[in-house]
């Protein structure tokens, strides 16, 4: 089985979609940081200034913490952020990472190898964002290593039990899967499980 494999300065590019516009969501990959990596972003949608969702790394000694963050449009109505207590991701080792956000109660979970790790409950003025605006979606930003089945999900997950190892292929139908980046495509581009035109060229 192939993985995306991010040298330094590297990344990747998403289509600029409706899909990924998204008010509940969960955001899952498998990672292998290499030690070069510092901070990094695995995985980012931003429209204008707001970020509708992010999960990374964030770099403590020679290990990382586990992050998620969404920022509505003023980020002085609404931030949330959540960040793991310890650094229990570690250089060179495969490691199962997870972030889910309830925009209904305002909750946001971290999970490592699916062990909830960190969860916190928001208050503001306004959570919401607009979706009108100049959006990005993006992978693996400033991060140095190796990435597997990255996932996106317009529900908040209550866990990643079904998808705990590497070869385990999620259903394309599954309920609320929105992209799933395999990375068994070889070259620079990465097709989209859920996305039937993907499998029709360029594999």
């Amino acid at each position: 089985s192939r993985v995306l494999d991010v040298a330094a300065g590297g990344a990747l590019t998403l289509p600029n979609q409706p899909r990924f516009a998204l008010d509940s969501w969960s955001l899952d990959a498998w990672i292998k940081p290499a030690a070069a990596t510092g901070d990094a972003v695995l995985l980012k949608r931003t429209v204008d200034a707001a970020v509708n969702y992010e999960m990374g790394l964030k770099k403590v000694g020679a290990a990382w913490k586990l992050y998620g963050r969404f920022v509505a449009n003023d980020p002085t109505d609404f931030t949330a952020e959540c960040e793991a207590d310890f650094a229990t991701i570690n250089a060179d080792v495969w490691t199962h990472v997870g972030v889910s956000y309830n925009a209904n109660n305002r909750t946001m979970r971290l999970f490592v190898n699916n062990s909830l790790v960190k969860g916190a409950a928001f208050t503001g003025l306004n959570s919401a964002i607009s979706q009108i605006g100049v959006s990005t979606v993006a992978a693996a930003g400033n991060f140095v290593g190796q990435m597997d089945a990255l996932r996106v999900w317009n529900v908040a997950r209550a866990n990643f039990n079904d998808y705990m190892t590497q070869i385990t292929t999620v259903p394309v139908t599954a309920p609320g899967l929105v992209a799933y980046y395999g990375f068994d495509d070889g070259g620079k581009t990465a097709g989209d499980l859920t996305q039937s035109a993907d499998w029709q060229s360029g594999w």
